[in-house]
């Protein structure tokens, strides 16, 4: 089966989708050898083998030039190639070209909060139809499934749901005098509560300042509340977080570290004593599913797909009730024999997502797309 994936995502800033393209590869170059990749771009991608990179130009510069490589350069290429399978990572507008096209979609966000900007509209719309067109979707979650099939109508047959895993270096464990520097660098002391996984709006992180402040005197005084992520000054999500710092009263303390290294990631993890996350929407929840690998306890949102990534093995409550999140907090950091339970639950529920079963389910994909 010759297979060409578009690693457009590689090297270009998509957030999270390289972190999927990468670990995908890899488990597929292992375990599936059968499946012959070449791999294309409008930049040659360093990390991935030359000789079976197809450079497609002229590169994106911005948003027109995207959709002309997406609609035109990109087709145009896969006609001449002609694979089996065309696989696109991440949620392109390509809808025509050579081979069975296999699109990822990770999320519906965007039609949830659609843009406003009419050349964003038309990339929204031209999505839609990439989607209705493509001979078979995959994405992370049920909850993604079923907002596919209703939002572009398609029949459940044409949606595969394949759950991601965690990058391998973040549950590394790290020896503790690393995790003692990472807490000296930031001032964070024995005990906190950890929450990474960006700061839009939807993350509904001034939530977790605000449950912080409603804990108890004597365990806010002995614990610290650390926010991963950037938290500028400019948006309105991003002031309602430090208005909810500003209006914390009594002991306790709220550290922002910025944005953290890949690197440190799985540090930042480990130093912690639980992870919280009470984002309001997420194709899947990649970093509850890190933070549960890396044995934390976690308390998070009931909304989306987070509920699937978690299971049993967290606790999981209303984001909008921060008397709950609250409550939640001290569940687990006044009662050492439950954050160990919790910790051993994490740990075995975060062991059932590999990338070996993500490679299986998504060749189970293509074979399907070629059927059709």
């Amino acid at each position: 089966m010759n297979v060409e994936l578009n690693v457009q995502p590689l090297d270009g800033g998509f957030a999270g989708v390289p972190t999927y393209l990468r670990n995908l590869i890899a488990a597929l170059e292992t375990r599936h050898p059968s499946v012959a990749l070449h791999f294309a771009a409008d930049h040659v991608v360093e990390e991935l083998p030359r000789d079976r990179q197809t450079l497609v130009s002229p590169p994106i510069r911005d948003l027109k030039g995207k959709l002309l490589w997406e609609n035109l350069r990109y087709p145009l290429h896969t006609l001449a190639s002609r694979p089996d399978i065309v696989h696109i990572p991440y949620h392109a507008t390509t809808c025509w070209g050579g081979g069975r096209r296999v699109i990822t979609i990770h999320d519906c966000f965007l039609w949830d909060h659609p843009p406003t900007a009419r050349s964003e509209r038309v990339d929204l719309w031209l999505l839609g139809q990439a989607a209705r067109r493509a001979h078979l979707i995959i994405t992370d979650s049920l909850f993604s499934a079923n907002m596919i099939e209703r939002l572009f109508r398609i029949d459940r047959d044409r949606i595969h749901v394949t759950p991601l895993a965690c990058a391998p270096d973040i549950v590394v464990e790290r020896p503790s005098a690393e995790v003692d520097v990472f807490r000296a660098r930031y001032g964070i002391g024995a005990r906190s509560i950890f929450y990474a996984g960006g700061t839009a709006a939807h993350k509904n992180v001034a939530a977790l300042v605000k449950a912080y402040g409603l804990l108890e005197p004597d365990l806010r005084a002995t614990t610290n509340l650390v926010i991963a992520g950037r938290v500028g000054n400019d948006a309105p999500h991003h002031l309602a977080i430090h208005a909810a710092i500003a209006d914390l009263a009594g002991p306790g303390r709220v550290i922002l570290t910025g944005l953290l290294p890949q690197e440190e990631l799985g540090t930042a993890y480990q130093s912690a004593s639980l992870f919280a996350f009470p984002s309001l929407y997420e194709g899947f929840g990649l970093a509850p599913l890190e933070a549960m690998a890396c044995s934390l306890p976690v308390i998070v949102s009931d909304r989306a797909s987070i509920p699937e990534v978690v299971g049993d093995a967290g606790i999981i409550v209303n984001p909008l009730d921060h008397t709950a999140l609250a409550a939640a907090f001290t569940r687990v950091l006044g009662d050492p024999a439950r954050e160990q339970a919790m910790r051993q639950a994490s740990r075995a529920r975060a062991a059932t997502f590999t990338w070996n079963r993500t490679a299986d389910l998504t060749v189970d994909a293509y074979r399907a797309a070629l059927s059709r």
